[in-house]
Order: structure tokens, then C-alpha cells, then sequence
């Protein structure tokens, strides 16, 4: 089954791995560029022996690496990789009518889903490993000072942006299993992670919409209740990556279990309503 699931999943994967590394390598600027943004100067004119045992710009330059390439491009292309991946899980089976031969099968339904899961989960990871890699080797092309990273930061930064796309896999899962239409079943994990990745912009409208019509306001006119929206924390996207962690300056403990939380519940989900699923 794992062989047949590859077989099915590898393009997925391959699109995916390759849009991820041209990502990296496409859109990071070399360390002079980062040096001249801050500095005014290049890198090259700038006497490290003077600095600090961590320039300033160089976790800039670092933070930039993660968040404005690695993040960027991971969290879209491994979360439009979970839902072709987990829509297809259940639901590409039953189109086929293949679902009742795997079901006719002397394997449990929970092992039959877990194991299709897990195939799905591996290539998610494999996306990941390949990403992290891909801007590891561009910023060396490119003159970053890597001695500054955290190895173990690095890795765990792998498993972190993995996990969180877990959730989507879960979510994408589950709706393969309750619903009977390819396209419905995308259009309904597409909806869902709209709901879940913009949660603190819908918030945003729906308390200035109630501020405006209550007249929530203080004697200046600023609305009283999240003056300032609601924070992106309540978006779980922001819980896939963490800075500190990258640069080995933190556990992040709180996004791992975020993300852990988010992918255990849609998968006990779907567990539950595939071993209830009559076909």
C-alpha cells in the first residue's frame, strides 16, 4: 500500500519540492544587499571586530533568511501540498470505486486511513527537509554568515513548519472522508483554512462593523475593544515558525504544541467518522 500511495503522491511531491528550493533561491538577497540595507555600507567595509558577539545585522539578515524566504514560501506550498494530498486520501478511492476492495481487505479501518496518512505526512516532511536545505546551501552561496544558526534550531524549524501542515492535511483528510466531490471536498479545506489562517482579519472586520454600531468609542473617537485588531496570534499560521527557535535563542514551545493540538484534532476527526463511514 505505501508503494501504491508514492506512486500516487510523487508528482505532488516532486512540484512541491521543486517550487519550494526555486522559491529560496530566487527571492534571497545576498548578505552584501542585507548588509548595505542596514548599514549603508558594504559588507565588506564593515569591521566585525568591532561588533558585537551578534551584530545587529546580522540577525536581520538571518531573520530575513527565515521569515521572508523560508516561512514565505513553505507555509503556502506545503499547505496547498496537504490539501492534494489529503482530499485524495479517502475520497480519490471512493471515485474510483476502489475503496471497497482496500476495505474488503483484512486490515482495520483506523490502519488503513493511518497508514495512507502517514505516506501523505512523510512527503510533507521530505517537502520541508528539502526546503530548509535549499536555503541553507543558497545563503552559503550567498555569503551569510550560517556559524551564527543554530543547527538543532534549524532542524526543529524543519519540524515546526511540518507540523503546522499537519493541521491542513488533517483538515483536507477529513473532508475527503464526509464529502463525495473532489471539488467540493477542496473548496470546503480551502474555505476552512481561510476561516482558520485569517481568523484575526474576519475578527477585524466583524469588531469594526460592532464598534461602529454600538458606537464603542472613546471621547477621541478610537474604538475601545482591540484598538488595534486582534492580534495575529489567534491565526494558526503564525505558530509554524518562530525566530528565536531558528536562531537557537528559544524552545518555542508554545507553537509546538499549537501546531500538535491543530493536527491531532482533524485527525481524530477523521478517524472517528471513516471507522462510522458507510460506503
Amino acid at each position: 500500500m505505501v508503494a501504491k500511495e508514492w506512486r500516487e503522491a510523487r508528482w505532488i511531491f516532486l512540484i512541491a519540492a521543486f517550487l519550494f528550493v526555486a522559491f529560496v533561491a530566487m527571492n534571497l538577497l545576498t548578505y552584501e544587499q542585507v548588509v548595505g540595507n542596514v548599514t549603508g555600507l558594504p559588507a565588506q567595509e564593515v569591521d566585525l571586530a568591532r561588533q558585537p558577539d551578534k551584530p545587529a545585522f546580522v540577525s536581520y539578515a538571518l531573520h530575513e533568511m527565515m521569515y521572508g524566504n523560508y516561512a514565505l514560501g513553505g507555509k503556502p506550498i506545503l499547505a496547498a501540498s496537504a490539501v492534494l494530498l489529503g482530499i485524495g486520501l479517502i475520497l480519490s478511492e471512493a471515485s474510483r470505486g476502489t475503496v471497497y476492495l482496500i476495505l474488503s481487505r483484512p486490515m482495520s479501518r483506523t490502519r488503513l486511513l493511518l497508514t495512507k496518512y502517514a505516506v501523505a505526512a512523510a512527503l510533507l516532511f521530505a517537502v520541508a527537509s528539502i526546503g530548509s536545505i535549499g536555503l541553507i546551501v543558497s545563503a552559503a552561496e550567498r555569503g551569510y554568515p550560517l556559524g551564527y544558526l543554530s543547527v538543532w534550531g534549524v532542524a526543529l524549524s524543519t519540524v515546526l513548519l511540518w507540523l503546522g501542515s499537519l493541521s491542513v492535511l488533517g483538515l483536507a483528510s477529513l473532508s475527503s472522508i464526509i464529502l463525495r466531490s473532489l471539488v467540493g471536498a477542496g473548496l470546503t479545506t480551502v474555505l476552512a483554512l481561510f476561516l482558520v489562517f485569517n481568523l484575526s482579519g474576519i475578527l477585524d472586520v466583524l469588531l469594526y462593523n460592532l464598534q461602529d454600531a454600538f458606537k464603542i468609542h472613546d471621547s477621541q473617537g478610537i474604538p475601545t475593544y482591540f484598538p488595534y485588531g486582534p492580534p495575529d496570534q489567534l491565526n494558526l499560521a503564525a505558530y509554524w515558525t518562530d525566530a528565536s527557535l531558528y536562531l537557537g535563542e528559544g524552545l518555542a514551545a508554545t507553537n509546538f504544541l499549537v501546531c500538535l493540538i491543530a493536527a491531532a484534532a482533524p485527525l481524530l476527526a477523521a478517524l472517528w467518522m471513516f471507522r462510522r463511514k458507510a460506503y
